[in-house]
């Protein structure tokens, strides 16, 4: 889930979709009973098949439509696509955001568009309508505690990284860009109601990692599940001034 792998995917296009099953992203699954046993496997098997289907579909395997939007937000941020992130920050410390940043984005509403469907359809295909279990994966995701052998090596655990990122990937900027993207697709008033909600996740999930401290390449220690209970309440109600004020600490969640 890295930037290193979103850069990437622009510059390889599909040559790696072959390489994996692409049929696991189609298939109508969503409780943990349906899935096929994969050797090896370690922690939540229902959070392992979502982050395996967001990984594949938005690094390893995307689809033609998912790169194509890789490359409109690229052009509507004149950069790489960090850029946007750094767009991001830029009009939120030049007391210029919302405004400006919109005024930016809308040339790639388009984009903004196909990132909300493939992800709303990943997140209601393994969590229908089960918001709270959605909110535990953020959990596992943000904890390092996902080990899943059908990703390629050496990312065997689902977790946000960073090429430039410390050897323990703590410092990630991931949820950071997320975030933005997020914070982009509700000003575009894509999904608004439920893209408010699902940011909240990911401050769950930078919060996770930040209070874990999970290492690169191994199954870390499980988070404390009172302290997780606690996280999640902190998150939940958030609203959209608070979600952008929460994002302006870096690398971790203010006190």
């Amino acid at each position: 889930m890295s930037e290193l792998s979103r850069r990437r995917v622009l510059k390889s296009g599909l040559a790696a979709t072959a390489a994996v099953g692409a049929s696991v992203l189609l298939a109508p699954v969503a409780h943990a009973s349906e899935f096929p046993e994969v050797p090896g496997m370690r922690g939540d098997r229902r959070a392992n098949e979502l982050w395996y289907a967001y990984e594949m579909e938005f690094s390893y395997a995307p689809s033609a439509e998912v790169v194509a939007a890789y490359g409109e937000l690229d052009a509507a941020a004149q950069g790489s696509p960090l850029s946007l992130l750094d767009l991001y920050i830029q009009t939120r410390e030049q007391g210029t955001y919302p405004e400006s940043y919109l005024d930016r984005i809308r040339r790639a509403r388009h984009a903004f568009e196909v990132f909300s469907v493939v992800q709303l359809d990943l997140f209601d295909r393994y969590y229908p309508r089960d918001e709270r279990a959605l909110a535990w994966s953020f959990v596992h995701m943000g904890n390092g505690v996902l080990y899943d052998p059908r990703m390629p090596h050496p990312n065997e655990i689902h977790m946000m990284t960073m090429d430039n990122t410390s050897a323990d990937g703590k410092t990630t900027t991931s949820w950071h860009f997320w975030h933005a993207v997020n914070r982009g697709l509700t000003l575009l008033g894509i999904d608004r109601a439920r893209w408010n909600r699902l940011d909240r996740l990911v401050g769950l999930g930078w919060e996770v990692q930040s209070t874990t401290k999970p290492a690169v390449g191994q199954v870390n220690p499980p988070i404390a599940c009172h302290t997780a209970e606690r996280l999640i309440r902190r998150w939940e109600c958030r609203t959209p001034g608070e979600m952008d004020r929460a994002f302006q600490s870096f690398p971790y969640p203010a006190p």
